[in-house]
């Protein structure tokens, strides 16, 4: 398996058809996903499968990230913007760790059962931080399913092995990691349903087709792909009928081809990035509502989901799928506006309703249809003016799903959903609708099968019949339209019978040719094992005439050698003569040294005990001292108690002076007021003396203006007033004198307490 994958590998990606292709819409949007998700502080990256580097490339340039390819195909590994490295993802040629983060996209889908499950091994191998995966998101890999024109061989057109799935890629995640987030992204798959693509392949014989493809069997190229036109009336109503009730239990999920995972290390802690929110709002499946809605591009084959798109007329054509047999049509206009709003609705059997559907004045209304609609191959279509006020349409009812548009502003946003268990991003890089149920169940065996499809073709066509019977011969074109239709089938019919003969004979001589074929991919095996032997046994015999050659060179350096041999041993046994001389003299130095080391042994001793003893002498200083401020310290303290002693005296003894004190102001108290009187009583008498004093001056006065008195009365009167003077002195001295007692006796106190006070202090 392993050498054939590689062959395989060999031819098709060896071809330059492969590289020779610009970056499609889903590449673009995949490397968008891959840049909004990137991991923090990433220096080197890994790009396993890396083709000719379009996404690694542009990733390098958008990081400054360190980019690494590997690949197989020396044509891819020619057109890298960066350095390249052939090799094969089952056997990385790097260390383990050896990259921050390893990438991986569109590669694994190719690769057979035990070389992906090698390769899934590598890859967790060489990365140190994480890992990121793209692949096919649930692939139908029968859309892009081939038919060898030479030899009849099925095959995918990109080699496509397998189909992923969200739980199947979670499931790789080995032991030490975990998934940090899961993103869809890409574009949207063809808008062919599985069960279609399976009537069209196992039943019609339609089949894809790519001019770059090569069969894997024979080697042939591939052929382009047909445009595939709708399918035969019947055949399309018969796979409608059975389609919609398998649809309203299961849809499928179309919108985005790539899922990219994203693995991290445990223990490297990433935050989820902030990226745009996408805009969303939820809608049943059967509903237009024409001012929210974006405009679709076309129609689809077996809608899931109801959309409008503009016709070449101009007007607005809505397709509805048909989730209920009986369904209501619900009609509502914008509100204000006014006129009557009409409408024509189409099945497969053609017009099911035509005319006014809201009348002036009503707002919104639910018609019953005149009979059960029959959906076609593209559901049930409705046409309507574009210019009326159509606010939404809607027929029956259906599942709901989400319209996902980019936020304002920018031109790709994300849906985070909220009920997965791990976190997943669904890209929105254009208005879509997305059904997040979708997500919760896993691929079911495709329904209905194309023998279910072809079984239930006959009712139809006896419905028909009986269809145009009931309405005249007005339908007599449509019954001769149906009989050259069941005609067709008849042949057809026929065909596939004779074909089915032919495909038996087919199959006895696929079978001889499978033999034939099985054995010559054992002799080419057994041929490519055997040159594989040739090219080693060539390898072993330049290695053994190199070896020859190094030994011819050999044996001339042993000749010279062998000369130079016998001219060391002559040296030899002078140098023996020598060595015993310098053995006798490196006894004497050995001698010599050991008496040097001994006394360097007893300097160093010496030099350690002088310096103790510089040490033992700084400590006697030091304790000398330490013993004189001892001695000082002890007579501080002596005197500190001594005079604490002194204190507590002086304080007793203030005790008793503040008594005396208080005794003494008491006792001043009382000669305060006693001085107080007699200084009273003295001036008193002092005044009555200078009264008189000033009596006797006026009369002395008066006795000088009197001219006839005598001089003995003037002696009198002098010797009285002197007398006056005298006494006034002597009662001022007294005065003085006991002021200077009180000053003597209070003053004397206050000073001596304001002595002991400081003292204490």
């Amino acid at each position: 398996m392993g050498a054939d994958y590689l062959s395989q590998d060999i031819r098709l990606y060896g071809n330059s058809q492969v590289w020779d292709q610009p970056l499609q819409l889903g590449q673009r949007n995949l490397l968008r996903a891959i840049l909004d998700f990137w991991p923090g502080s990433v220096a080197t990256v890994l790009d396993v499968g890396c083709g000719d580097g379009k996404i690694s490339g542009q990733l390098a340039a958008a990081t400054g990230s360190v980019v690494v390819g590997l690949d197989s195909s020396e044509q891819a590994l020619s057109r890298l913007p960066f350095r390249g490295v052939k090799g094969s993802a089952q056997c990385v040629p790097f260390a383990d760790s050896a990259f921050d983060v390893v990438i991986s996209t569109d590669a694994l889908e190719h690769m057979p059962e035990p070389e992906e499950t090698a390769a899934w091994g590598e890859l967790f191998r060489v990365a140190r931080k994480a890992v990121m995966v793209a692949v096919p998101f649930r692939e139908e890999l029968l859309d892009a399913t081939a038919q060898c024109s030479s030899c009849g061989h099925h095959y995918h057109v990109n080699w496509h092995e397998r189909s992923y799935d969200i739980e199947d890629l979670h499931r790789r995640a080995p032991k030490g990691w975990r998934v940090h987030c899961t993103v869809l992204s890409g574009e949207p798959w063809s808008a062919m349903l599985a069960p279609e693509t399976q009537l069209r392949r196992r039943a019609l014989g339609e089949w894809s087709g790519w001019e770059a493809a090569l069969c894997p069997a024979c080697g042939a190229p591939g052929n382009a792909a047909q445009q595939p036109e709708p399918l035969p009336s019947l055949i399309a109503e018969a796979l409608a009928h059975l389609i919609y009730p398998a649809l309203a239990e299961r849809r499928y999920c179309r919108s985005h081809s790539e899922i990219l995972v994203i693995y991290q290390r445990e223990g490297t802690a990433q935050d989820l990035p902030g990226v745009p929110e996408a805009r969303s709002y939820a809608l049943p499946a059967t509903c237009v509502d024409l001012r929210h809605q974006p405009l679709s591009d076309n129609l689809q084959p077996y809608c899931q989901a109801a959309r409008h798109v503009v016709g070449s007329d101009g007007r607005l054509r809505l397709q509805f799928p048909l989730y209920e047999a009986q369904p209501q049509l619900f009609v509502e206009r914008i509100a204000g506006s006014h006129g009557p709003l009409n409408l024509m609705l189409e099945d497969a059997e053609g017009c099911l309703f035509e005319g006014c559907v809201l009348a002036e004045g009503q707002a919104r209304t639910s018609l019953d249809l005149p009979r059960a609609p029959v959906a076609g191959y593209y559901g049930i279509l409705a046409s309507l003016p574009a210019t009326e006020p159509y606010a939404s349409v809607r027929l029956g009812g259906g599942p709901d799903a989400l319209w996902l548009t980019p936020p304002t502003g920018q031109d790709v946003g994300y849906l985070q959903l909220e009920d997965a268990q791990r976190a997943v991003f669904v890209q929105v890089a254009d208005a879509l609708w997305f059904d997040p149920s979708t997500l919760a169940t896993r691929a079911n065996p495709v329904r209905p099968s194309p023998a279910d499809v072809l079984k239930a073709i006959q009712p139809r066509f006896e419905r028909s019949l009986a269809h145009s019977t009931v309405y005249g011969p007005t339908v007599g074109a449509e019954i001769n339209k149906m009989r050259v239709q069941l005609q067709n089938l008849t042949a057809e019919r026929d065909a596939f019978q004779q074909e089915s003969q032919k495909a038996q004979a087919v199959v006895v001589q696929l079978q001889n040719v499978t033999a034939e074929r099985d054995a010559l991919l054992l002799r080419a095996r057994e041929a490519d094992r055997l040159a594989v032997q040739v090219q080693n046994l060539d390898a072993e015999r330049e290695a053994l005439l190199s070896r020859v050659a190094q030994c011819d060179q050999q044996a001339v350096r042993v000749q010279n050698l062998e000369a130079d041999r016998q001219d060391s041993l002559q040296r030899l046994a002078v140098l023996e003569q020598q060595a015993v001389q310098l053995q006798n003299l490196g006894a004497e130095r050995d001698a010599l040294l050991q008496r040097a080391l001994e006394f360097d042994r007893q300097a160093v001793r010496l030099q350690n005990l002088e310096a103790e003893r510089d040490a033992l002498i700084l400590r006697a200083v030091e304790a000398d001292r330490s013993a004189v401020q001892l001695q000082n310290l002890a007579a501080e303290r002596d005197a500190l108690l001594a005079r604490n002693a002194d204190s507590d005296r002086s304080l007793v003894q203030l005790q008793n002076l503040n008594a005396e004190h208080l005794h003494i102001i008491e006792q001043a108290h009382g000669l305060a007021e006693r001085y107080q009187a007699e200084s009273h009583a003295l001036r008193l008498s002092v005044s009555e003396l200078q009264a008189q004093l000033g009596q006797s001056n006026d009369r002395a006065l008066d006795a000088e203006r009197i001219n006839g008195q005598t001089t003995l009365q003037l002696a009198s009167i002098e010797t009285q007033r002197q007398q006056l003077k005298n006494a006034l002195d002597d009662y001022q001295s007294r005065l003085d004198q006991l002021n200077q007692r009180i000053e003597n006796r209070f003053g004397r106190t206050v000073r001596t307490i304001l002595t002991n006070l400081a003292g204490k202090q």
